[in-house]
């Protein structure tokens, strides 16, 4: 039988929002302009305040991915959740998390189906 475990990962497994996390992660490795971090601290407000249109947000936070293919991203992708998530997520938490889905598929969500689809894979 497959066995499916979702975590959501914003706030709550992880302590931040791993849009504005990977955004800044983009502006310190020089891949986006550091007038990027205005908007994204902008569409993180907007989105706090209830106010942000979906669609304006995703557009901003997919479009960090524009211009890349696949296969430069996979490497970045795998410094980000060593460097930026892991550190970020509670050892009790990733503790639980390893013991809870072993032999399990595994999605972490969190506000953009970007990052859903992104953070899917099989654990073993």
């Amino acid at each position: 039988m497959l066995r499916l475990a979702l975590f959501d990962l914003d706030h709550t497994l992880l302590s931040g929002d791993s849009d504005v996390l990977w955004c800044d992660f983009l502006i310190d490795q020089g891949l986006l302009e550091a007038r990027s971090r205005e908007r994204s601290d902008e569409m993180a407000a907007r989105y706090a305040a209830g106010t942000i249109i979906p669609r304006a947000y995703y557009d901003f936070y997919a479009g960090t991915l524009a211009g890349y293919e696949p296969s430069d991203l996979r490497p970045l992708r795998e410094r980000f959740l060593c460097e930026v998530v892991r550190p970020r997520i509670p050892e009790d938490d990733q503790r639980s998390e390893t013991a809870s889905v072993r032999n399990s598929q595994i999605a972490s969500s969190t506000s953009t189906p970007r990052s859903c689809s992104w953070n899917r894979r099989k654990r073993p």
